[in-house]
């Protein structure tokens, strides 16, 4: 559902603040989406208003045609993991083609971060991303069957840190700017 009620009337633009509302827009429903059991994703502009925000049906959610063209160019995209992973092929695509310009996805102990290069991103990039993330999936799938094989690694820590060993690679291959840091929770949460 579209939260049109959040920041609808502005009377006074202070560019000054469009990057704190930003900040404080990103935080806000980050801490509200962080732990819900079903995915929920929300799209904001460069002055932290929503686009669109949509809850999906367990561990997905789907857009129409016209809910991704009201979210494209959104300045971030952001929306939770209930499994605790980092971005899907599926996210990165997304981003690419609608040419956001920060893609972000929270679980309950991480916040991620995937930035295009320099140039940006669009369409045109997924393809050449698609094939840097299937060559990072075969050497991080390698190198973990290895480790769990040697026990240095359990199943279930594999599977909770693949999807980020494929996004680092992957970043330095193409020159993307890929972080992931503790995410935070209140009290509330």
């Amino acid at each position: 559902m579209l939260n049109a009620g959040l920041r609808a009337c502005r009377y006074h633009f202070d560019p000054m603040r469009a990057g704190h509302d930003l900040e404080a827009a990103i935080a806000e429903h980050e801490q509200r989406i962080r732990a819900l059991p079903c995915e929920e994703a929300v799209a904001l502009d460069d002055e932290g208003r929503v686009l669109l925000t949509k809850r999906g049906v367990g561990p997905t959610v789907t857009f129409t045609a016209a809910e991704a063209e009201r979210m494209r160019g959104a300045a971030v995209f952001t929306h939770n993991h209930p499994a605790g992973n980092s971005f899907s092929p599926q996210d990165v695509s997304l981003a690419c083609t609608l040419e956001f310009g920060e893609l972000r996805v929270v679980t309950v102990q991480w916040t991620h971060i995937l930035r295009p290069g320099p140039a940006g991103w669009g369409e045109k990039d997924w393809s050449r991303l698609d094939e840097a993330g299937q060559r990072a999936f075969l050497a991080v799938t390698d190198e973990f069957r290895e480790a769990i094989q040697r026990r240095r690694l359990s199943i279930s820590e594999a599977n909770a840190e693949f999807w980020h060993r494929v996004w680092e690679r992957v970043a330095v291959a193409e020159g993307l700017d890929y972080e992931r840091f503790v995410g935070e929770q209140t009290d509330a949460d």
